[in-house]
């Protein structure tokens, strides 16, 4: 697996949290493209992708109950384990 993989699931996460809605397509789509890809580095792109949001909810200095929102639905598709995601977003989202 190489870089591209990890810029193509991360385009795709991009692409479906954009509209702050997960269709079952969309969902799908994320199930098909994991199939046979390591686990790890599939963690890894969610982490990363969860930190981009987090830094976009948190570029204006306030997080608000819509960005606590998107975020929350964010980890909850993603199905992240606690230990993996950031600290500053599990204290944002008590």
């Amino acid at each position: 697996m190489s870089k591209n993989f990890e810029a193509q699931l991360m385009n795709l996460l991009t692409r479906i949290f954009e509209d702050h809605v997960v269709t079952a397509e969309e969902r799908s789509s994320l199930i098909e493209f994991q199939a046979g890809l390591d686990p790890m580095r599939v963690q890894k792109v969610f982490k990363a992708f969860v930190e981009k949001k987090w830094s976009e909810a948190s570029a204006g200095g306030a997080i608000t109950d819509f960005d606590k929102l998107a975020l929350r639905l964010v980890l909850e598709e993603l199905n992240l384990p606690d230990a993996v995601v950031p600290e500053k977003v599990r204290l944002a989202l008590r």
